[in-house]
């Protein structure tokens, strides 16, 4: 039974979710630079300590770009190899595929992702609050959250919004959020955009090259 459960959260949910950027992270190829030594601390313990029958978790926040997604991928790709059922999906296009199965035409059900994202060993949800704010939406994450919650399974989840904002953006009485603390724990990271750091980097090259060049 239990493999029949696998097969199909695998078939819904599968490794490909993470898009070929993400497919190869690790904890030891993640750049360490100032303010993600906690994040990545917390998150390689959690990954390596993990037990799907425990009801813990971690909420990783910070600025948009400084590592978060590459932490929950390496979270993601360590489970997987030791044999976990764990499902990454970012909270914008989970909300579009929930959306898609009201087409008749659609083969899978909203019961069918459900119930996957309910019995996998681990569910991250990468960008937590990126998603438009509306009853439906929040109905559906205050659904998913509190499913995982009764059942005492175990939530990673990463979001660019300080604490007291995803609170509001999750639903205005903070029930989500709370929800969520009660077996989370939230982790800053505190780094800058490692991709804006990147383009000050080339766009610093390349004037460096065009100075050269015209001298």
């Amino acid at each position: 039974h239990e493999a029949k459960i696998k097969a199909e959260i695998e078939r819904l949910f599968s490794v490909s979710e993470l898009g070929a950027r993400f497919q190869n992270c690790t904890f030891d190829n993640f750049v360490v630079r100032k303010g993600t030594e906690i994040a990545l601390q917390v998150s390689r313990e959690f990954a390596e300590n993990f037990q799907p029958d425990k009801p813990d978790g971690v909420l990783l926040w910070g600025e948009p770009g400084n590592g978060k997604t590459h932490l929950a991928a390496a979270v993601t790709n360590h489970l997987m190899s030791k044999g976990f059922t764990v499902v990454f999906v970012t909270m914008p296009e989970l909300l579009e595929r929930i959306r898609n199965t009201f087409n008749r035409d659609e083969k899978e059900s909203e019961a069918d992702l459900m119930r996957a994202l309910l019995l996998c060993d681990l569910l991250i949800i990468d960008d937590l609050g990126a998603e438009r704010v509306n009853d439906w939406t929040q109905d559906v994450v205050m659904r998913i959250v509190d499913k995982r919650y009764r059942r005492l399974k175990p939530l990673f989840a990463t979001s660019n919004y300080e604490p007291s904002e995803l609170r509001l953006r999750l639903d205005d009485k903070g029930r989500v959020y709370d929800r969520l603390t009660d077996f989370m724990v939230p982790v800053e990271n505190k780094a800058s955009s490692f991709r804006v750091e990147r383009g000050k980097s080339r766009i610093a090259e390349l004037v460096r090259r065009f100075r050269g060049h015209a001298v």
